[in-house]
């Protein structure tokens, strides 16, 4: 910085190309004046871009505007070659965004076609996880009686261990009580069986009719 030099704020708007987006950015210069500002500005190899518009230049700390050099977006006009770059540039970029589609559509095409051909593994296995949940749903009845039989059970052994004989009448009510239980229990065993053979014959008709579906769903892929 030279002895009479002052701050300026350069606000200057540069491009890296014809198809970059312009950007702006504000530099704070030390010079003898605005001229030599805006000189060291166009100067410095950091400021080396291939479009450069110089836009204001102020004292710094001051709001009073020392000088604005306005320039048109077009200060020179594109060269044959340039434009010729901007062509291949813009074929590059074409070329690439079709390209990018074309592998996204592929990658859903690739993504319908695993999960049609896994389709009869998938419906076999929730099938199973169903039948399975419905097996142990359906040992609830037996449960609940079996529960029942155990207390009708402890009761009799408290009755036993208090004295009390099969001969009087309320030991007999337990008693019958107890047999009704039992039975009750071992009429609703079928159930759970019954609800697993049904869930198999459900998913293996399922896996099969999948199975037959999916060379028909694949076509449409092919």
């Amino acid at each position: 910085m030279g002895l009479f030099d002052l701050k300026w704020i350069v606000e200057i708007e540069y491009s890296d190309g014809f198809l970059s987006s312009n950007k702006k950015d504000t530099v704070i210069v030390d010079a003898k004046n605005d001229y030599e500002a805006k000189q060291k500005i166009k100067k410095d190899p950091q400021f080396s871009h291939k479009y450069l518009w110089i836009r204001s230049v102020k004292l710094y700390n001051q709001n009073v505007k020392v000088h604005v050099e306005e320039e048109p977006a077009t200060t020179r006009t594109l060269t044959q070659k340039e434009k010729e770059e901007n062509e291949a540039q813009r074929r590059l970029y074409e070329k690439e965004f079709i390209e990018n589609q074309k592998q996204k559509e592929l990658a859903i095409k690739e993504a319908k076609i695993r999960r049609i051909e896994r389709s009869p593994i998938i419906a076999g296995i929730v099938g199973g996880v169903i039948t399975l949940i419905a097996f142990l749903l359906g040992w609830i009845p037996f449960w609940y009686w079996d529960y029942q039989r155990s207390i009708c059970k402890s009761n009799l052994e408290t009755m036993f261990s208090l004295g009390h004989t099969m001969s009087e009448p309320y030991m007999q009510q337990l008693y019958s009580e107890g047999l009704h239980v039992k039975e009750m229990r071992d009429s609703v065993i079928w159930i759970p069986f019954v609800i697993f053979a049904v869930g198999i014959v459900l998913t293996i008709a399922v896996v099969i009719l999948k199975s037959k579906s999916k060379s028909k769903r694949l076509v449409k892929f092919k």
